[in-house]
């Protein structure tokens, strides 16, 4: 299996390193200056696992994936934000994907596709404050390096099994970390 890792370069997301360390002859790609290349990736790989920072647009590519003109329902979207959006979506309805960024759910759901997939995700302090709950850094530390390396673990054994595997271990940690809780009540995975 073809393994193409997406997750652009950002030090706030370098904790969702593990789970891809574990991938023999994965193709990581962190920025991409032709997003037709990026979609020429996508279309030759078996499995896509997209990470970093997202909204229900798409995975963020922070300006590093090109600048590029697409044509999408014969309209001109000038593309610069994201380094997945809806333009991919008919290239990723056959792959086996691993999605993880905020509400990854809100693209994966309308889109139609399958996977492995959270949804809002709490990887940083800000964000806990703003869904109102209090925490401190070592707390959301410990929860992203345990998401981070359960899904690293278990991913060779495909989605499913990681999907299954993630909910046990992490639904463990859970039970005392309110952060790992939130994102726990929000882990999917929806068979192709």
């Amino acid at each position: 299996m073809k393994t193409l890792v997406i997750h652009p370069t950002d030090k706030s997301t370098t904790f969702l390193c593990p789970i891809y360390g574990q991938i023999e002859d994965a193709t990581i790609v962190n920025s991409c200056e032709d997003r037709h290349e990026l979609r020429e990736l996508v279309a030759t790989h078996d499995q896509i696992l997209m990470m970093g920072h997202g909204s229900p647009e798409g995975l963020w590519g922070r300006g590093q994936f090109g600048r590029s003109i697409d044509h999408f329902n014969d309209k001109p979207i000038v593309r610069s934000n994201l380094a997945i959006d809806e333009s991919f979506v008919d290239l990723l309805k056959s792959k086996q994907l691993l999605s993880v960024w905020c509400n990854a759910d809100d693209f994966i759901n309308p889109n139609k596709l399958s996977g492995f997939f959270t949804g809002m995700f709490i990887s940083e302090v800000s964000e806990a404050y703003f869904f109102k709950i209090k925490t401190n850094q070592a707390t959301v530390d410990e929860s992203n390096d345990l998401f981070a390396k359960l899904v690293g673990e278990s991913i060779n054994q495909g989605l499913n099994a990681s999907y299954c595997y993630v909910l046990e271990e992490y639904g463990k940690l859970a039970e005392n970390n309110p952060v790992a809780d939130y994102n726990w009540r929000r882990l999917y995975y929806y068979p192709n």
